[in-house]
């Protein structure tokens, strides 16, 4: 049998956190930053998500090149308000890309939980239309193309993005806010609006210990 559950080797994870996070929980994103708590190893499974998620975006940009439009800039560096990020590209030099890979749940949703083909971007994965409205800041870019690919039958949703001022002023401020946490090696305080993924977060345990 083989080891499937044993990380391969990887480069050591530098600290800080990434502009592709500026969406997550403030304490989640002080916790990244702060010195005693650096990013452990990912785990061999973890690995795979990635891995999988960059095939997702090659097939996707291959497509959408074979259509008959141009896609540049692959994973060009953004460098934004100190926080480093890498697009997925830019489509016909007006549009950003932003692929993702998700299941049939996320599309659709349940009787209770709403899928993203019902409510869209912004309200089923507040963290992606965060991520995107930075990177078209950085970008100087007016609108997005959103991809997710359904990784249970290779659905393709798309959905286009307007640039949103106001929420990209309010996220590099919330950058600014963060960088003096780190600083100052301060936790930023347990936001008001704590749900169920709060236990799935890698620092929910000091988190909690340190509230």
């Amino acid at each position: 049998m083989i080891d499937f559950k044993t990380p391969l080797e990887q480069t050591p994870r530098g600290g800080g956190w990434g502009l592709s996070q500026v969406g997550d929980c403030e304490r989640k994103l002080t916790f990244v930053d702060h010195p005693d708590f650096s990013p452990e190893a990912f785990d061999a499974k973890t690995l795979r998500i990635f891995a999988f998620g960059h095939m997702v975006e090659e097939l996707v940009g291959k497509e959408i090149e074979a259509r008959g439009h141009s896609l540049t800039g692959r994973q060009d560096k953004i460098l934004w308000c100190d926080r480093v990020g890498h697009i997925d590209g830019i489509i016909d030099e007006l549009t950003l890309w932003e692929c993702k890979s998700l299941n049939s749940f996320a599309f659709n949703g349940s009787r209770n939980i709403p899928g993203l083909i019902k409510v869209g971007v912004k309200d089923k994965y507040p963290q992606y239309y965060d991520q995107i409205q930075a990177y078209l800041n950085g970008k100087k870019l007016t609108q997005a193309l959103f991809t997710g690919l359904n990784k249970d039958n290779s659905i393709i949703y798309q959905e286009v993005i307007p640039y949103d001022e106001k929420e990209s002023l309010r996220l590099w401020n919330k950058i600014i806010v963060l960088n003096g946490y780190r600083d100052r090696k301060e936790f930023h305080p347990i936001p008001d609006w704590v749900t169920w993924h709060c236990k799935y977060c890698n620092y929910s345990k000091p988190c909690k210990e340190l509230a």
